[in-house]
C-alpha cells in the first residue's frame, strides 16, 4: 500500500512511501518504508533529523498500542452452521 501525506503548511515538505503487512508464524509484521523531504537550504537535512526521530517513535508507539490491544482484545469465536 502506498501512502502520501500532504503537507498544510507549506510545499516544501514532502513524506510518503509504502506500507507492507507481511504474515509471520507470530502474527502479522508491518514493513514500512517511507521518505521525507524538506526543501529548505541550510535547513533541510536538521528539520529531515528531527522530524525523522517523531516519525520513527510514532510508528513505534503505534505498534506497541497495537499490540497491547490484539493481546487484550481477543477474537471472537467464529460460529460455523452444521447442515
Amino acid at each position: 500500500m502506498r501512502f502520501h501525506m500532504d503537507n498544510a503548511v507549506c510545499d516544501r515538505v514532502r513524506y510518503g512511501g509504502t506500507m507492507a503487512f507481511i504474515d509471520d508464524a507470530d502474527g502479522v509484521r508491518v514493513r514500512l518504508q517511507a521518505r521525507l523531504e524538506v526543501d529548505a537550504p541550510f535547513v533541510g537535512g536538521i528539520v529531515e533529523g528531527l522530524v525523522r526521530g517523531g516519525v520513527q517513535e510514532g510508528w513505534r508507539k503505534l505498534a506497541r498500542f497495537t499490540r497491547q490491544w490484539v493481546e487484550t482484545h481477543p477474537a471472537p469465536a467464529t460460529r460455523v452452521a452444521v447442515r
